[in-house]
């Protein structure tokens, strides 16, 4: 990579991921709104990769982690990686490597916000991306005990 590239680009880029990780299509759509020259973003974006300061992997694995501790499930993380401009094969692969326990995450969400057995609070923990199967046994657990 001896190529000159945009020493502006270059350092509006680094300011952004100094701040937090950012996947590739991220990080070009924030470049893209400062700069006009498509053909030096992506000089740039391609440098950055080759000295492995921008990685598609750690991103997605740094967004999955900030969603599950919030209490989100893989449908819901799946589809706000998707939104960021990421491939699902990358976020399967970066998904299968975390040990997310989604029942104890969902038990938890459910007594904190004091859910029962209802289809209502069904719907809900399936709109916060839990299955049918993992919110339905959460909320028969909750009930039974």
């Amino acid at each position: 990579m001896s190529k000159k590239i945009n020493k502006d680009i270059y350092l509006k880029a680094l300011d952004y991921l100094a701040l937090r990780d950012h996947g590739t299509n991220e990080l070009i759509k924030k470049l893209k709104k400062k700069f006009d020259s498509t053909s030096e973003i992506k000089e740039v974006i391609d440098h950055l990769v080759f000295k492995k300061f921008l990685d598609e992997n750690k991103a997605i694995k740094m967004y999955c982690e900030n969603l599950f501790k919030k209490s989100y499930g893989r449908s819901y993380i799946i589809s706000k990686l998707i939104q960021k401009g990421f491939t699902l094969s990358d976020i399967n692969i970066v998904l299968e490597t975390l040990n997310f326990d989604y029942f104890e995450t969902c038990y938890s969400y459910c007594v904190k916000k004091g859910l029962d057995y209802n289809p209502k609070h069904l719907a809900k923990l399936q709109r916060r991306g839990f299955s049918f199967n993992t919110a339905k046994e959460c909320l028969n657990s909750l009930q039974s005990s």
